[in-house]
């Protein structure tokens, strides 16, 4: 009897950390969006998601004119971006941030090569 409730427990267990793993795929297989799809995306669209790094949520609006403004964690942010190198980049507070996209099912993701880290999930209004 000891071992069966044992054996559950661990069963239970196992299944409940399963279930809080990070969802992520191989990274190797990927298909990253190159620099017409990203323009594509992004042109004249308002993306809403969540960072993962302080699961801090955002919605941001793109203009073709390579200009953004929109909240990130409750705080305003704006300036410029542009594609470069099949990387949409931002320009905020003097500083440029490049990343990679891709999509999986209904949702893009930002990925952060140098780091090699999903940094978040966004839908396109």
């Amino acid at each position: 009897m000891k071992k069966l409730v044992l054996g559950s427990l661990s069963l239970v267990l196992a299944l409940a950390f399963t279930g809080c793993a990070k969802n992520e795929p191989d990274m190797a297989k990927v298909k990253f969006m190159n620099d017409s799809e990203i323009l594509a995306l992004f042109n004249d669209h308002t993306v809403k998601g969540v960072s993962f790094k302080g699961n801090r949520s955002f919605e941001i609006d793109f203009k073709s004119n390579g200009k953004f403004a929109g909240e990130i964690g409750g705080n305003a942010i704006s300036g410029d971006w542009f594609v470069k190198n099949n990387e949409k980049c931002m320009n905020i507070n003097a500083n440029t941030y490049c990343r990679k996209h891709y999509k999986q099912g209904d949702k893009y993701f930002t990925y952060n090569a140098p780091r090699k880290q999903v940094t978040s999930s966004f839908t396109v209004k």
